[in-house]
Order: C-alpha cells, then sequence, then structure tokens
C-alpha cells in the first residue's frame, strides 16, 4: 500500500498537532512517524519495497499518509514524489514566516545542535556559510519558492493550503476542510482538546545541550536526550523577544515573498502583516 496523501509541511508549523489529531479519524491511517523516503538517500534508493514497509499496518482507511515536513525544502523530493505517486494529494501547513524561523531556531537550541544567538545564526545563513539545509531557519520560512516547485509536478488542485494560525484558533474547521480534501467524512468528532505535540523546551544550559549534542551522538544518543530531559529551564518556556532590528529585516525581507504566496494559494494572509 502506498500514500494517498503527504502533509509536506512546513517544520514549525503545527504538521505534528495537525497529523496526530487527523489520526484519530476511522478512516485515516498514518503511521506515526515521520517517514523521511523521498529525502532520505539510503531509503529512495530502494525503491516502493522500502516506503511500503511503513504502511503495513493499513487496514483498508479510505485516506492513507505520511508527514515529513523537510519535502516541502528539499529540493529533490518533489520530482521524487510525482515519480512515484504521481496522484497524490500534497497538505501544506503555513507559519508566519519570522514566527516559524524563530521556533526552528529555537528547537535546533534545545536539541543543542545550534547555540549561535539567532542574528548570529541568521547572518551566517545570508553568507551562504550554512551547508545543513536543516539548519537555514530564514530559508525555509520562503513558502512561495517551495509551492513554486511542487507546482511544477502536481495540479493545483492536488494542494491544500492551510496556516497554522486558523489550526490554533479553530482546529475542528481545519481538520474539516482536510477531511474534505481527502474525501472522509468531514463531520467525524474529534476530541475536544487539539493535541499540542512537539513543543519545544528551552535549556537551562545553551552551551551543555551544544557539548552534548556534538561529542554524545547527536540527537537520536539517550545520553544527549536525557540531557534535554534535565537541562531544562524552570518555568515559563517563552522564548526570548527577537530584537526589534531583526524583526524589522525579516519582516522586509519576507513581504514579496509572502505577497507572491498569496497570488499563488489565494490565501488571506493580512493576519501575518500585523
Amino acid at each position: 500500500m502506498l500514500p494517498n496523501f503527504i502533509i509536506v509541511g512546513a517544520m514549525k508549523a503545527g504538521t505534528t498537532s495537525f497529523a496526530s489529531a487527523l489520526r484519530t479519524h476511522p478512516d485515516v491511517y498514518m503511521p506515526e512517524r515521520e517517514v523521511h523516503f523521498f529525502d532520505n538517500e539510503a531509503c529512495f534508493q530502494q525503491g516502493l519495497p522500502c516506503y511500503e514497509t511503513f504502511f503495513t499496518a493499513w487496514s483498508g482507511e479510505t485516506a492513507v499518509g505520511e508527514k515529513t515536513p523537510t519535502y516541502s525544502y528539499a529540493e529533490k523530493v518533489p520530482g521524487r514524489i510525482a515519480e512515484l505517486t504521481p496522484d497524490v494529494k500534497l497538505i501544506w501547513l503555513f507559519r508566519e514566516p519570522i514566527a516559524r524561523a524563530y521556533s526552528h531556531y529555537w528547537f535546533f537550541i534545545s536539541l543543542g545542535k545550534e547555540r549561535r544567538a539567532f542574528p548570529q545564526a541568521l547572518d551566517r545563513e545570508a553568507t551562504g556559510a550554512v551547508a545543513d539545509f536543516t539548519m537555514r531557519y530564514r530559508d525555509r520560512s520562503v513558502y512561495a519558492t517551495q509551492v513554486e516547485r511542487y507546482l511544477t509536478y502536481f495540479k493545483p488542485e492536488q494542494m491544500l493550503y492551510l496556516l497554522f494560525e486558523d489550526l490554533v484558533r479553530d482546529p475542528h474547521a481545519v481538520l474539516r476542510r482536510a477531511c474534505e480534501f481527502l474525501g472522509v467524512d468531514p463531520e467525524f468528532t474529534y476530541p475536544e482538546d487539539m493535541p499540542r505535540d512537539n513543543r519545544t523546551r528551552i535549556p537551562a544550559s545553551i552551551p551543555l545541550q551544544w557539548l552534548a549534542f556534538h561529542t554524545l551522538g547527536g540527537q537520536q544518543s539517550r545520553i544527549v536526550k536525557l540531557v534535554k530531559r534535565y537541562n531544562t529551564r524552570l518555568g515559563s518556556n517563552q522564548y526570548p523577544a527577537i530584537p526589534a532590528e531583526v524583526q524589522n529585516e525579516l519582516a522586509a525581507f519576507y513581504a514579496p515573498h509572502n505577497q507572491r504566496l498569496a497570488e499563488i494559494t489565494g490565501l488571506d494572509l493580512s493576519a501575518w502583516q500585523r
């Protein structure tokens, strides 16, 4: 069995919570973890048999899907998806780009992958010094470019565009839209409380978390996960405010990209301007 829908992104735009809620629908099947088939060279080179292993627990549900947010940004992915599953439906979740970039940055701080201050991390990205595309905080919020890349391979009617802000404000309305798009019962009653998965915890010591990540085996290391669990700031996990000059620079940078996204998708993005 292969999926007939994919949640392609964006990272830190509510995709984990959205997928968790969608899985509760009796006509929807999704594996619990991110698949990373189309952006993982070792698995992709094994072809469809490798991809099918992620869906062996399917038991006849109408909508079969997966969620891997890096698909929205990785350049090779749209062509690969089109080659293997040309009729698949694609779901996008967009978040106000500055908030998404900042959440992305703090997520990597919490892992120990990043230790620079936000302005310095952005400056480094602007110089082209960031080889690891997963650490491109600013550019991964340039959604219009990503959507246009997919529209080279897929018809507009194969796309559903959703907003993180709508998901927070009225999750049930967003889920109804998704169900209509997927051809499953839109009147299904979801749990009253929307799950809030994958929330970022701010480290008590950023250098300690960075040192653990870079010396003890990276993100999947049990020791690193243990350090992360206990190296957590007590009390509020509210992010520090973005410096005003950085906020203004990013707002100017994203303005034309947001306008282009609105033109492509038909989304009302006026709330982002506020």
